[in-house]
């Protein structure tokens, strides 16, 4: 499977875990700790806006701020992600992960295939590794995610 399969497959799991989820179980914890369905889709939303920072230093760009915090200090990171969507609705942080996760698509599709596969394209980073490698990191991270939301929903299937 390539990159973009990985990435394309990570977003597929995260929409269908959040699917025609009941506006009322939004807001509850879910199983795997204080945060809830609507704060993990914040969460991966930031991680979504990251990769596209990183994606884009393949187009010449430098590494944005966005990417020098997350490297920084990513619980601070994923803290204060969470903390910034915490007053939009649930709607809200579908609609801007929907747009990050198609604008991470997009670019990830542009660029030559070859590309990802060597060790040395990101030098910025702290532990230097091929975007394969990163991409793949990413969408585990989401698929985690999204089977906690999974498993939250059938442990309260009653409340759908």
């Amino acid at each position: 499977m390539n990159i973009n399969e990985v990435l394309d497959n990570s977003h597929v799991a995260v929409i269908e875990a959040t699917d025609d989820l009941p506006e009322g179980m939004w807001d509850l914890p879910v199983a795997d700790g204080e945060w809830s369905s609507k704060d993990i889709l914040a969460h991966l939303t930031s991680r979504e806006a990251l990769l596209i920072d990183v994606l884009k230093t393949f187009q010449g760009e430098q590494p944005s701020p966005y990417i020098l915090r997350w490297q920084e200090d990513q619980d601070r990171f994923d803290a204060e992600a969470v903390q910034s969507h915490s007053y939009q609705t649930a709607q809200e942080v579908v609609n801007e992960y929907q747009d990050a996760q198609l604008q991470s698509s997009s670019l990830l599709a542009a660029l030559p295939a070859d590309l990802g596969t060597r060790q040395d394209s990101m030098p910025w980073l702290q532990s230097p590794m091929s975007l394969a490698d990163f991409v793949q990191s990413h969408a585990d991270h989401s698929n985690k995610h999204a089977h906690s939301i999974i498993e939250f929903r059938e442990k309260n299937k009653a409340m759908e």
